[in-house]
């Protein structure tokens, strides 16, 4: 699923967790993973799986987020992704998440939320 608002925006991981959250995704931006390609980085989140997250409650739960310097090489990164027979992807503006959990209620929280970004 791609997802782009009208105007051109690019995020930072923190940023686009941020805004994610407030549409009711429940992620934390965990830290950078290694990463060999230029012009791209690579971070691990966390899911909340209660309704109520609290600090204690996010679980590993197979979600990176990989921010590339412009919306070009997004989609290049979202169309690799989507390639993959055991991801699911979402693109926001320059950001691409990938997800491997499979968990009906995961994708619902994150789908919401890029959706709710989306119509903004």
């Amino acid at each position: 699923m791609s997802a782009c608002g009208g105007e051109s925006r690019e995020f930072t991981a923190s940023e686009l967790v941020n805004e994610l959250n407030e549409n009711g995704a429940a992620l934390r931006l965990e830290g950078a993973l290694p990463n060999d390609q230029e012009n791209v980085e690579v971070y691990e989140l966390s899911l909340s799986r209660s309704d109520s997250p609290t600090p204690d409650d996010h679980a590993e739960s197979g979600v990176t987020v990989i921010i590339a310097e412009d919306e070009e090489l997004a989609e290049a990164e979202f169309g690799r992704c989507e390639a993959s027979v055991s991801l699911t992807c979402f693109r926001v503006a320059n950001g691409v998440l990938l997800l491997s959990d499979d968990e009906p209620s995961t994708l619902a929280k994150v789908e919401a939320a890029v959706r709710a970004m989306e119509s903004e």
